[in-house]
């Protein structure tokens, strides 16, 4: 996993946004995940394939932090939602 590592969701997902959080349902097996104010924003920002280091440099736009921290916190996100099986690592 490095910060040029292209991201996507994964299909079949049903997800909403509810006052600033995401909620995503896993159909097959009964799950549901809640996504803070960041996590959703990252989220959608994922609609479209992005690398962490994009992510990191839209979430310093959005939340101003600094730009190490932001794609730290990026980078375990990511590695946490591919984990759950929500996002995948997109090929080139």
């Amino acid at each position: 996993m490095n910060s040029e590592t292209k991201y996507g969701r994964v299909k079949n997902l049903a997800w909403q946004i509810i006052d600033g959080s995401t909620l995503i349902l896993e159909p097959q097996n009964r799950k549901a995940h809640e996504l803070n104010e960041v996590g959703s924003f990252i989220w959608q920002e994922i609609e479209s394939v992005k690398s962490s280091s994009e992510l990191a440099k839209k979430l310093v736009e959005e939340f101003e932090i600094e730009e190490s921290i932001a794609l730290s916190d990026v980078d375990f996100f990511l590695q946490d939602l591919c984990e759950k099986k929500l996002i995948e690592v997109i090929s080139s």
